[in-house]
């Protein structure tokens, strides 16, 4: 029995823990909306041999995790199932003051790199 007890407070712990993000509920639904338009690329990207090219319009999905905030972009007029996501930009925690998100300072990062279209 005292064994179950530890076990369910391990459990509880840990899904307590997981359940933490430096991103509020309310940061994620409006990056959530980012994702719902089209989007012009600012700068050349390269990673592992892909590469979006400065004006090409790209798709974002974007990823928020318990330290960073991931966004990728993928040509519109890529077939979604044989694409590859490129990261273009990734921010950690450390980079907000007192690592708590601050939607401005995402902004200006992602306003560098992209473009509303």
């Amino acid at each position: 029995m005292n064994r179950l007890y530890k076990l369910l407070l391990f459990v509880l712990l840990f899904s307590l823990a997981s359940c933490s993000s430096f991103v509020h509920e309310d940061a994620v639904e409006k990056l959530k909306e980012y994702e719902k338009n089209s989007y012009k690329m600012k700068i050349d990207k390269l990673v592992n041999k892909l590469s979006l090219k400065t004006g090409e319009m790209v798709h974002l999905k974007i990823e928020t995790t318990d330290d960073s905030i991931k966004v990728y972009a993928l040509p519109v007029n890529s077939d979604l199932l044989k694409s590859q996501w490129i990261l273009v930009l990734y921010m950690f925690e450390g980079e907000f003051p007192d690592e708590d998100f601050d939607f401005k300072i995402f902004k200006k990062k992602f306003d560098e790199i992209l473009e509303k279209q």
